[in-house]
């Protein structure tokens, strides 16, 4: 008998442990921490104070500000606790505005099966987020998942002890409703799940967590009290000019030519230099230059490179151009400012002419014809133009093209590029064009021009080229041969007809 009490007990005390753990066994919060690793550090830095002034004295607040906390805690190094303390800046303050605890769950449960279902998972909580000036509201949820729904075995193996105590809880609720339940505000007065409440609690919490880093106005904040923070930087320039890939590389700024700055700029500091625009001026106003170039962030030991470009103008007066550049930080710890002095040259006027043009039509060079310096039908002609320059200047990337031609013509290289023509100097270039083979007109009519890339001198010539169209005129002659070779078929006689085309055109 003793044995069989014992039994009895041992599976009283099993049977109520089960029972009692089953609900931190099944629930948990549904939603999980979010933490941006490349941030963590950053973040370690900000200061987060949580306000409970609107809910101390609500019940379960307790609880739901040291759930948000403990969620806090997981990305934030300073997280504490006030009630209507004094705000301070640069620390964000977190502030419950309203907690809503069990919305009539066991009447639904009662009612209607799925209401309950519903009720029974979600809690809510308005919370409010003071950055300095700025602020916003979050509505966080808090709900719970079944690890049962997730795991078919745990829910074979917890299956009869769920079972158990729900006939167990429907007729104890039913006669505890009235004691546990406020009507008038259908929040019950004691906690009928703990692991069920606990679980949803911090959710509300991993809820705030993740909607707080993933606003852009923390984000904001954030980048704010993270530059604040960040050690002095040091900044260091070196500029150098170069004409290099200008029309006229000689070092210095020519009238008209495009040149360029070199920047490397450099952090020599202990902390990062934040927002940093390159800023460049020169007092002459004939050279032009980009004022702001924005550089961005530049770390500990890190060198960036950047161009300030140059552009001439044509008036430019011959001497030196100082020119000052400095790099500004968002923090104020600008680099020294830097002259540099260029030498810069007048412009010297160059003065293009077409003196003269030939014709090749033989199988040389891009032409394919006779070689009899004639255009005729069929070939591919060179045009070959002398240009002289009799300017003071050297005419530099000359541009060489074909404005106009007869519209049956066919243009096989339009244009072409001559580097430089000293002055006194003569250079030719060459422009294509094909003849069709149907082409009946006697001369050809083309407009060239060539000009200086900086416009400063152009040149046009019109010219005209006698041409001979040879086209093809075919007859052709026909004998007859007969049996009897007489040149006439006659009765019975069979014949052939021997025809001979000829081509009697040019």
């Amino acid at each position: 008998m003793k044995k069989k009490i014992i039994y009895f007990v041992c599976s009283v005390l099993i049977l109520a442990s089960c029972i009692g753990c089953r609900g931190y066994l099944v629930y948990k919060p549904q939603k999980k921490i979010s933490v941006p690793l490349d941030k963590i550090t950053e973040l370690k830095k900000i200061k987060i104070v949580i306000d409970n002034y609107h809910i101390k004295n609500q019940r379960y607040s307790e609880r739901l500000v040291q759930q948000i906390m403990l969620s806090l805690n997981n990305s934030f190094r300073d997280v504490s606790i006030c009630a209507s303390c004094t705000q301070k800046s640069d620390v964000i303050y977190i502030v419950p505005k309203e907690f809503k605890v069990g919305q009539r769950e066991i009447p639904a449960l009662i009612e209607n099966s799925k209401e309950f279902r519903v009720g029974f998972r979600e809690m809510t909580s308005t919370i409010e987020v003071v950055y300095n000036a700025d602020r916003e509201i979050f509505q966080c949820t808090g709900k719970i998942k079944y690890i049962l729904e997730e795991h078919p075995i745990l829910e074979m193996l917890l299956g009869p002890f769920v079972f158990l105590e729900t006939l167990l809880s429907i007729p104890i609720t039913i006669v505890l409703l009235p004691l546990i339940l406020d009507e008038t505000t259908g929040i019950y007065k004691i906690s009928i799940n703990n692991a069920i409440f606990i679980s949803k609690i911090k959710d509300i919490g991993i809820d705030l967590h993740n909607k707080l880093l993933s606003s852009t106005k923390f984000q904001k904040f954030a980048n704010t009290i993270k530059v604040q923070q960040t050690k002095p930087a040091l900044i260091e320039i070196k500029p150098e000019y170069t004409d290099y890939n200008s029309i006229i590389p000689n070092n210095s700024i020519d009238a008209g030519e495009s040149s360029q700055i070199n920047i490397t700029l450099t952090n020599k500091g202990e902390g990062t230099a934040y927002n940093v625009v390159l800023k460049s001026n020169t007092t002459d106003n004939k050279v032009n230059l980009q004022n702001n170039i924005e550089i961005g962030d530049i770390y500990t030991g890190e060198s960036k490179n950047a161009i300030i470009p140059l552009k001439a103008d044509l008036t430019l007066q011959s001497g030196k151009a100082a020119i000052e550049i400095q790099a500004k930080e968002k923090r104020g710890y600008d680099s020294k400012k830097v002259k540099l002095t260029i030498s810069k040259a007048a412009l010297k006027i160059p003065n293009l002419t077409i003196a003269s043009y030939k014709i090749n039509d033989s199988n040389t060079g891009l032409a394919k014809g006779n070689g009899n310096s004639i255009p005729e039908n069929g070939e591919t002609i060179e045009l070959i133009p002398l240009i002289n320059n009799t300017g003071d200047g050297k005419a530099v990337n000359v541009d060489l093209k074909i404005i106009s031609i007869n519209n049956e013509l066919t243009i096989e290289k339009e244009t072409t590029t001559i580097p430089q023509i000293l002055p006194s100097k003569k250079v030719t270039g060459n422009l294509v064009f094909s003849i069709p083979r149907n082409f009946n007109d006697n001369k050809i009519n083309i407009d060239i021009q060539t000009t200086d890339v900086r416009g400063v001198s152009t040149a046009k010539k019109t010219i005209e080229i006698r041409t001979e169209t040879y086209q093809p005129i075919i007859a052709y002659q026909y004998k007859l041969i007969d049996d009897n070779h007489n040149g006439f078929l006659e009765n019975g006689e069979e014949g052939e007809i021997e025809i001979q085309p000829v081509n009697n055109g040019k």
